[in-house]
């Protein structure tokens, strides 16, 4: 099979999309090599054969995590994600890992002024508050803020309070470190519906450079408790560290351009461009979001596209894989993923990246298993071997508003 096929297969593409990228001689063939050569070194680093049953092959990497997540619990000393301390350990550990610089996030102020003139009923009954003023007064304005992504209705949300966003001006964002907090635990009940849906406990605020993490409430210690739990949770630490200075970067450079909310409100949204499939397009998009968490048979994920939320996860993947030699198994393999054959003699994708081993491991007892990081890794590697990872990530910021990058090779 041709480099360009297998390309294809793994991406679940058309071959002749593949075909079409204007490659430079032995671009994808150095890259399928490469892919075949890390998989390799990694099943051979867990003592298992390239030949050996899928089984055998997702056991071992799942077990690899699980090892790995059982230092992470030592190297905390125990952690258990009902404990908002034990939370916030894992984002004070990420924080002081990558020491990040100071964004440009909306201003506090004028988080309050938004908070006074469409105050967060539900939220406000739940804590019990007589008004905005006396929560305010008692609670701190961003963990109030970042309360409003779980404890009020959607449409409130989009309808009434996210429409104030429409007015914001450059002049309401200023320069200031990130700030990353755990809920106290009186905030658990409120937030574990949104818990159930996401499947972990973190969320923040690219507006206002906000991380935050909500303590599992007690009743919920079996699902904080399974294996691939606590991994999640503490890659996404280090991506959303990503994410959001990415978006920091992405919100000073609306400055120099117009319609400013309107960019802003855009971002903030994912919207994502309207694919046209153009077998000699030189066109990349841009996509914000993993299109195929809400539809594994988007339009968009056939076109070549790049993917930043992708470029964060490979960051935090390989983060991690600097704190101890152990953890150096998980270099570089964000984008590495390859086709094994199941009791049946069925081709099944395996992802080799650490996000999608522990979602698959978290979620064991539905028996599934996510490749859709890795899909999107590799793509994003695709556009690095004809580029340059330097301009992938620039190419992903200036256009990320349009969705599109138009450039001949």
């Amino acid at each position: 099979m041709e480099s360009y096929q297998q390309l294809a297969k793994i991406l679940r593409t058309d071959q002749d999309i593949i075909k079409g990228i204007d490659a430079k001689s032995g671009v994808l063939d150095a890259m399928m090599k490469e892919n075949q050569v890390l998989i390799h070194k990694s099943l051979k680093s867990l003592e298992i054969d390239r030949d050996s049953t899928l089984k055998e092959i997702i056991s071992g990497l799942s077990l690899k995590l699980e090892s790995d997540e059982n230092k992470i619990k030592t190297l905390f000393s125990g952690v258990r994600l009902t404990e908002s301390r034990d939370c916030k350990k894992v984002l004070d550990y990420a924080d002081q890992f990558l020491n990040p610089k100071e964004g440009f996030f909306m201003k506090k102020g004028k988080a309050v002024e938004f908070l006074r003139r469409h105050p967060p009923e539900n939220i406000l009954k739940f804590l019990g508050y007589k008004n905005i003023d006396e929560a305010l007064e008692k609670e701190d304005v961003l963990e109030l803020f970042a309360t409003l992504r779980f404890g009020e209705e959607k449409d409130w949300l989009h309808d009434v309070f996210f429409k104030q966003y429409e007015a914001l001006t450059p002049g309401d964002f200023e320069k200031r470190k990130i700030s990353h907090f755990a809920f106290p635990a009186k905030f658990a009940p409120l937030a574990q519906e949104f818990i159930k849906k996401k499947y972990h406990n973190l969320s923040h605020l690219k507006e206002l450079g906000v991380i935050f993490v909500v303590p599992f409430a007690a009743e919920n210690l079996n699902l904080s408790l399974v294996p691939g739990q606590l991994m999640k949770v503490f890659s996404l630490a280090f991506h959303y560290f990503h994410e959001v200075m990415f978006y920091s970067d992405v919100f000073e450079s609306l400055l120099a351009k117009p319609d400013f909310s309107k960019n802003l409100i855009s971002l903030l949204r994912g919207d994502v461009s309207e694919p046209k499939i153009n077998l000699d397009s030189k066109t990349w998009l841009v996509t914000q979001r993993y299109l195929e968490k809400d539809d594994p048979f988007e339009l968009g994920l056939l076109a070549p596209h790049i993917n930043p939320e992708s470029m964060h996860w490979a960051k935090a993947q390989n983060d991690i894989s600097k704190i101890n030699s152990e953890f150096e198994f998980w270099s570089g393999l964000d984008w590495v993923g390859d086709y094994f054959k199941d009791e049946v003699n069925n081709d099944v994708l395996v992802s080799f990246n650490l996000v999608d081993i522990a979602m698959s491991l978290a979620d064991k007892e539905k028996q599934v298993i996510y490749t859709y990081h890795q899909r999107e890794a590799m793509w994003n590697k695709l556009f690095a071997s004809f580029f340059g990872w330097e301009i992938l990530e620039n190419s992903a910021k200036e256009n990320i508003i349009s969705g599109k990058i138009g450039f001949q090779k």
